[in-house]
């Protein structure tokens, strides 16, 4: 799943806020999704954070975004909707600040909110940023299910763009399935850092399901015939997936074979838990076996007795979990 990540500086009244960009890197890369950084190209008026008001300095959102990205960032009018699956938005007053003018969107960002929405990707609204979503779905004539906390005036600005404005905690999160909306709060309520986690972990690990199920398993039949070995080894190098898996040596029946060693008895075990996520979001399971520091993992077919697409389409979704 590829991510493009969009920032606005660094610094929670002048640019992006910092926890919940860094939050939101954080579980880009648990679930493995592959992602850019993007920002515009704006000057803003500097804010000092220790007061909390502007220093008579001006910085440049693009280059205050490096800070947190730890290098380069894209510009916005790079990126290209069609090379991403998922938008993500942390806060910050500089998401106001650079990406609209009295919540009037800027016509970069409003580019890319339509290429996302109209193409029913998702995307990750976090803290303030629903405003700016509302903004854009009124213009549309949509009703979306969003929230930003428990304060009934920041709830108000929802309900008077037409939104279904939900009350949340900065754990909880909003999901609009219709419209491809994720959104939660963070620091519009969070009371620390681990509020603001608990609710991305849960998004992005939602996401992270539903990507998989984008490549569902199909309905097997009894009497479908399983791969020859020929076929399941040209299908093994075709998804390459060699390097990860194998075949059970000297069995009767034709199955895939991964194993994973790990440092403690714990990490083996969270592997586990996220390979039976993967299982249940696609209705195909495997075997599984571990121990301390090592976990082996087996799949076919049961109903025909060896290997099918859908094994391939589970392993390939095993060997994306981070380990």
């Amino acid at each position: 799943m590829k991510a493009a990540l969009l920032l606005s500086g660094a610094g929670c009244f002048d640019g992006s806020e910092i926890a919940e960009a860094t939050l939101a890197l954080t579980m880009l890369e648990k679930y493995r999704m592959n992602y850019r950084i993007f920002s515009l190209n704006k000057e803003v008026n500097a804010v000092d954070h220790s007061t909390g008001s502007e220093d008579g300095d001006r910085r440049n959102a693009k280059k205050e975004s490096a800070r947190i990205a730890r290098g380069p960032v894209e510009d916005i009018t790079a990126l290209n909707v069609d090379h991403f699956d998922l938008l993500v938005m942390p806060g910050g007053m500089g998401a106001i600040k650079v990406f609209s003018r009295g919540y009037e969107l800027c016509k970069e960002l409003l580019r890319v909110l339509e290429g996302f929405h109209e193409a029913k990707k998702e995307i990750v609204g976090i803290c303030i940023v629903p405003l700016l979503l509302a903004q854009y779905f009124h213009k549309k004539n949509l009703k979306v299910s969003m929230t930003l906390g428990d304060d009934v005036q920041s709830l108000k600005k929802l309900s008077d763009l037409n939104m279904h404005a939900i009350e949340k905690k900065a754990f909880e999160y909003v999901y609009d399935q219709d419209q491809h909306i994720w959104t939660t709060s963070a620091f519009m309520n969070a009371s620390n850092r681990c509020e603001v986690l608990i609710a991305l972990d849960e998004i992005f690990r939602r996401i992270s399901i539903i990507k998989n199920k984008s490549s569902e398993c199909s309905i097997c039949r009894i009497g479908d015939q399983p791969y020859s070995k020929k076929e399941a080894n040209e299908k093994l190098l075709n998804s390459k997936l060699s390097e990860d898996w194998s075949f059970v040596p000297n069995s009767e029946i034709l199955k895939l074979v991964k194993n994973v060693l790990f440092k403690d008895f714990r990490s083996a075990l969270h592997y586990v838990n996220q390979i039976s996520e993967i299982a249940e979001s696609l209705g195909h399971h495997p075997n599984i076996s571990f121990t301390w520091g090592e976990v082996e993992v087996q799949i076919y077919t049961h109903k025909i007795h060896g290997l099918h697409q859908n094994d391939f389409i589970l392993a390939s979704a095993i060997s994306e979990i981070k380990v």
